[in-house]
This record gives structure tokens, sequence and C-alpha cells, in this order.
């Protein structure tokens, strides 16, 4: 998750790029098990499935009750809500 998160954040066009010319020379220190970029494609999804669990679990709060998106007067967007009994 962290180097899928670093792509997208350090201007490369394309992930493969980033992995080969900035991941695999200059990060092997803080990731001493790092795998060949084909491998780490292969292992992606994995670490998809481990954020929306980590979100799941983790981050998202209680639900306590409906929040919507609406638009004032002056066409800025307001937010209100409405606690579910």
């Amino acid at each position: 998750m962290t180097i899928v998160s670093a792509f997208h954040g350090s201007g490369y066009r394309t992930f493969k790029d980033f992995y080969k010319s900035k991941v695999l020379p200059d990060w092997r220190d803080g990731f001493p098990n790092l795998v060949s970029y084909g491998r780490f494609v292969e292992l992606m999804p994995w670490s998809f499935m481990a954020l929306v669990s980590f979100l799941t679990t983790c981050r998202f709060g209680k639900v306590t009750g409906i929040t919507a998106k609406t638009e004032s007067n002056n066409g800025k967007p307001s937010f209100f809500s409405m606690r579910l009994p």
C-alpha cells in the first residue's frame, strides 16, 4: 500500500517506470523483501483487499444518521445531517 500511495504523488506517468527507476534501486533498505515488478503487479490486488479491510474496520466511524450535500444561495456546497432514531 505504501508503494502504490507513493506512486500517486510521485509525478511518474506509469507505475512501471516508478517501480523500476525509483523503488527497486532506492528503497531496498526500507523494503528488504522487495519483489520484482512482475511479481509486485501480481500481488497488487491483495493490497487493495488489505486497504478495504483496514478502512471498514478501523477508519469509518459508526453510522448515526444521514448526511446530504446541498447548494446554498451563494452557490457553495453545504452539508447537513439528520439523526436516525
